[in-house]
């Protein structure tokens, strides 16, 4: 299971992931979600989708606030660079997720 006592396992997440997806920083990592919470219907995602592992990386604590409930596709509009880099470093994200970026990428 992804949760720990209702929390998502950190750790297990951040296992995987030794820096931002985004920006590279290795500093104050947090766990985002790829496609947010927010959009799920829009890419006809469930639940058990959204808060799967293959929708679970790294991100430093300024590009998850920044990114917060937007698309890549906003997301990666002020932040081109990033994109390159999401594409280089999200090594574990899902077939799913990556159907869905074709969408909107």
């Amino acid at each position: 299971s992804i949760f720990m006592n209702g929390q998502f396992d950190r750790d297990r997440v951040l296992k995987k992931y030794s820096f931002c997806v985004y920006c590279e920083s290795r500093k104050e990592l947090t766990v985002d979600h790829v496609i947010p919470f927010a959009l799920r219907k829009r890419f006809k995602l469930s639940k058990a989708q959204i808060n799967n592992y293959g929708n679970l990386v790294a991100a430093c604590q300024g590009c998850n606030m920044e990114k917060s409930g937007k698309s890549l596709e906003d997301f990666f509009s002020k932040h081109p660079d990033y994109k390159r880099n999401f594409l280089r470093n999200a090594r574990y994200v899902s077939d799913i997720v990556l159907s869905s970026l074709r969408y909107s990428v």
